[in-house]
């Protein structure tokens, strides 16, 4: 008998939603080891002259559970110029606009992402989609 692998796919799922970007937020992890995502993406646009960097983490640390006492000091790994090296990352660079991040292969249980506002005013909207 042939077994029929996963292919589990998570929904697309608004991530950010901010009005008024500014300053560093930076969005809940996500988990991906329960749903045997092994891809992973962020569809992400902004509006306005807003400008700001954009980075991407990962993490194996239980403490990545929401709800978990001590989350504020999971240890993580930015992988964002990992993810550059392989394909840019187009950061919001103060005129209106989309993008995507895809990341392949993903081994981490967790995965965020930060935002850090540079200047300008706009809205930045992301959301979020994997799968096996």
């Amino acid at each position: 008998m042939a077994l029929t692998p996963y292919t589990g796919v998570l929904q697309s799922v608004q991530y950010f939603d901010l009005d008024q970007a500014d300053g560093t937020t930076t969005g809940g992890w996500i988990a991906l080891q329960y749903d045997q995502v092994e891809k992973f993406s962020f569809h992400y646009e902004w509006t306005g002259t807003y400008a700001a960097t954009i980075a991407i983490e990962v993490s194996n640390d239980p403490r990545c559970f929401e709800g978990h006492h001590d989350s504020a000091n999971a240890a993580s790994d930015d992988i964002t110029s990992a993810i550059n090296a392989i394909t840019a990352i187009t950061d919001p660079a103060g005129s209106a606009g989309d993008s995507n991040i895809n990341v392949d292969d993903i081994t981490f249980g967790w995965v965020r992402m930060g935002l850090s506002s540079i200047s300008g005013t706009g809205t930045f909207k992301c959301w979020t989609r994997g799968g096996s």
